[in-house]
């Protein structure tokens, strides 16, 4: 398994809004299923834009893959 599992990866996560300011994350939700589920409200409700985030690197941000995609060029 690599360095975080799922379950601290769902954690991380924030969903939030590009137009009005809204977010939510699991610190405000009691599942990763109620944040999906508020993100989606909020979209149907207002139409806005809705953008995710996660504390965890990808994996070309932590060195991997990059000599890779340099190869390719």
């Amino acid at each position: 398994m690599g360095p975080f599992d799922e379950t601290d990866a769902d954690r991380s996560v924030r969903k939030y809004c590009l137009e009005c300011g809204w977010s939510v994350s699991l610190d405000d939700a009691d599942s990763i299923e109620d944040v999906s589920r508020r993100t989606l409200e909020h979209f149907v409700e207002t139409g806005h834009t809705i953008e995710s985030t996660s504390c965890h690197p990808l994996p070309f941000e932590r060195g991997q893959g990059q000599s890779q995609g340099q190869e390719q060029e």
